[in-house]
């Protein structure tokens, strides 16, 4: 599905990548509470934890159930998923 809108009427993912409030998650903004969407790779964030965790996976099986525990475990409070193919 790659970085097509998902959902008829609703801003999709390449939308999100393209606002300037977006950046990758490193050590030096981890920390950092301002109002940003940032983004990284499930095991780049493994020991890491936020308030609020936003989950983009393919279709969950044995091959990366690992990568899924570590995902999952990072959220504090809520945790939103989307499954894509």
């Amino acid at each position: 599905m790659g970085l097509k809108d998902i959902f008829k009427g609703e801003p999709g993912l390449k939308y999100w990548m393209t606002i300037k409030d977006v950046e990758e998650l490193s050590e030096s903004n981890v920390t950092d509470n301002s109002n940003k969407l940032r983004y990284t790779s499930i095991l780049k964030f493994k020991g890491l934890e936020k308030e609020n965790v936003f989950l983009v996976v393919t279709t969950p099986c044995d091959q990366n159930k690992y990568e899924l525990y570590v995902g999952v475990t990072r959220a504090i409070s809520n945790i939103e998923i989307l499954i894509v193919d």
